[in-house]
């Protein structure tokens, strides 16, 4: 696992979301429409129409949306997995709160408290990534 992997955690997730909206969209596009019939098929009967070609596009979009997806999710299983397998209770919660949580430095440093600093937290951060690139 990379720094850069895990920074890309959130905008992971953004683009799932945006996909799945996509999708949402396409298939209401599809639904609502006059020209297509209830399971999606164009009423029209000609040979090769436009409403066919739309109905292929919106097919392909999906599928390539639905590629986007299933790859980001791949990635986002992998980090989380890496993360769930940092053994160290105190290390774990710092990979928790600034990946998942998107958590400045100096707030993960406030919250554990005592002498801890946003360097403190950071070393400790960029030195188990460093000597552990995928955890067993």
């Amino acid at each position: 696992m990379t720094l850069s992997e895990l920074k890309d955690y959130t905008a992971l997730q953004a683009e799932i979301k945006r996909c799945k909206e996509k999708i949402y969209e396409i298939n209401c596009s599809t639904v609502k429409s006059p020209t297509y019939g209830s399971i999606g098929a164009a009423k029209n009967s000609s040979r090769r129409n436009s409403i066919e070609e739309k109905l292929i596009d919106n097919i392909s979009k999906k599928e390539k949306y639905e590629e986007r997806i299933n790859s980001a999710e791949e990635q986002v299983r992998r980090i989380e997995k890496y993360i769930s397998g940092i053994k160290d209770r105190r290390t774990r919660l710092i990979f928790e709160m600034r990946v998942y949580d998107q958590k400045e430095w100096w707030r993960i440093a406030h919250e554990f408290g005592g002498k801890n600093s946003d360097e403190s937290v950071q070393k400790i951060f960029r030195r188990y990534v460093k000597r552990h690139p995928e955890n067993r």
